[in-house]
């Protein structure tokens, strides 16, 4: 699947932030035949953004969680169109 990171978040250096994701996907593809791959423009099956404020579901992104530098992240998965 390709992958696509459209901005890093400013709590996080660059490479942790790069770091955590490639971890993720790593969950996945040890488990599944799912593959991953990194496209630097164009369309991909999965985009990543990092956003904050409301968007419409009752769920705003709100950043920094409860306890220190835990963070809490909201997935929003769309069908491809």
């Amino acid at each position: 699947m390709a992958c696509r990171i459209l901005n890093f978040t400013p709590d996080l250096r660059y490479y942790e932030t790069r770091r955590a994701i490639y971890e993720a996907f790593s969950v996945w593809s040890d488990v599944t035949t799912l593959q991953f791959h990194e496209l630097q423009s164009g369309n991909a099956d999965i985009l990543i953004e990092f956003a904050s404020g409301y968007h419409h579901d009752g769920y705003p992104f709100d950043g920094q969680g409860r306890s220190g530098r835990i963070y809490y992240f909201t997935a929003i998965l769309f069908w491809p169109y």
